[in-house]
């Protein structure tokens, strides 16, 4: 499945509720705020200076390398391109990394879709300027099974006759969606 089987960079696949160019952003942002990361800020420069293949996730650790990766540096897990530089550079070198979470297969663009989405939350809700249904009130023909809070509705999306169950984690109805 593109883009699974070649390595490139445009960063639109789905990772949770977020494009795989948003939860990276995400991630460093978060580790500037927690304080995790006392470089993060350079690593969304660097997001923006090369390519990022659309298989690797952003973890603290990926964060870590990034920030660690000399300029123009090219980084690599074996074969597998990670991080391109835009600019050609003189130096032209390559470094190698042990370790680096990659998406391995489609399914588990679904297997790990309800912990990305959890992590995203707060993320997803200022993007979308969505609401919590605890705020907001539901039709009586919906039902929802779980805490109220754990539904996120954004601008436009609606719901009509149904029954929806938050008991497992939160539940995102995405802009302009409708379940029935």
């Amino acid at each position: 499945m593109y883009p699974l089987g070649v390595a490139h960079s445009n960063g639109n696949v789905l990772i949770g509720a977020l494009t795989l160019a948003e939860y990276w952003v995400m991630v460093a942002s978060d580790a500037i705020n927690k304080e995790q990361q006392d470089n993060s800020q350079n690593v969304l420069t660097l997001l923006q200076s090369g390519e990022l293949n659309d298989r690797w996730l952003p973890t603290v650790r990926s964060l870590k390398v990034l920030q660690e990766l000399p300029v123009g540096a090219d980084l690599y897990f074996g074969d597998v391109p990670l991080f391109r530089w835009n600019a050609v550079t003189s130096k032209g070198e390559s470094q190698l990394v042990t370790d680096a979470e990659l998406l391995n297969s489609p399914s588990q663009l679904f297997t790990h879709a309800g912990d990305w989405i959890t992590k995203q939350i707060e993320t997803v809700e200022q993007k979308w300027g969505a609401r919590r249904a605890s705020q907001t009130p539901l039709p009586d023909h919906v039902k929802v099974i779980g805490p109220l809070d754990q539904l996120i509705i954004a601008p436009g999306a609606k719901a009509n006759a149904c029954t929806i169950n938050t008991e497992a984690g939160p539940v995102l109805l995405g802009p302009d969606s409708e379940i029935q």
